[in-house]
């Protein structure tokens, strides 16, 4: 092979390599299937086996992972029941002073932050078998009061508080 050929042969190497490095992501979001070596970015919808970064998650190998979101919750007198079901924070209104107010709907090991939403009432969360908290927490509304619960029953209705912030 002649040696211009050798140059021309190694510029061309050389180029491939410069575009596969440019095309590499190196911010944002970014997944990679286990089939393949091939990045997309943007929302990640996953269904089956899948790996993340250098972290070695691995997900099930059926059905869909499912993230949970935040929602917003306004109590109507009498109303004492919060459903938190798929959901990791909840803000609290309510057109009166409540208490008695209960969580339903979790899951074991499911954590979810209460916190007061715009107004002035309070809602209070009573310490018994159901919210287990040391002692009655109010949120008032207006205040930004956080409450941070994790479920600790198979049914999904018994809470223990992880922190509280009252303002």
């Amino acid at each position: 092979m002649k040696t211009w050929m050798k140059t021309m042969l190694g510029l061309v190497v050389v180029v491939v390599l410069v575009g596969l490095a440019l095309a590499t992501p190196t911010s944002g979001i970014y997944w990679k299937t286990l089939s393949g070596n091939r990045y997309f970015p943007g929302q990640v919808y996953i269904d089956g086996d899948t790996t993340f970064g250098t972290s070695n998650v691995t997900l099930p190998s059926a059905g869909m992972v499912k993230l949970p979101t935040a929602t917003a919750a306004t109590l109507t007198s009498p109303t004492v029941t919060v459903s938190v079901a798929g959901v990791y924070r909840v803000s609290l209104t309510s057109d009166a002073n409540l208490t008695t107010v209960v969580p339903t709907g979790g899951v074991v090991g499911q954590v979810v932050v209460l916190e007061s939403g715009a107004g002035s009432n309070t809602i209070q969360l009573d310490d018994g078998t159901s919210t287990v908290l040391g002692a009655n927490v109010v949120l008032t509304e207006g205040q930004g009061d956080v409450l941070t619960l994790v479920c600790t029953h198979a049914d999904g209705d018994v809470w223990k508080a992880v922190s509280a912030h009252n303002n």
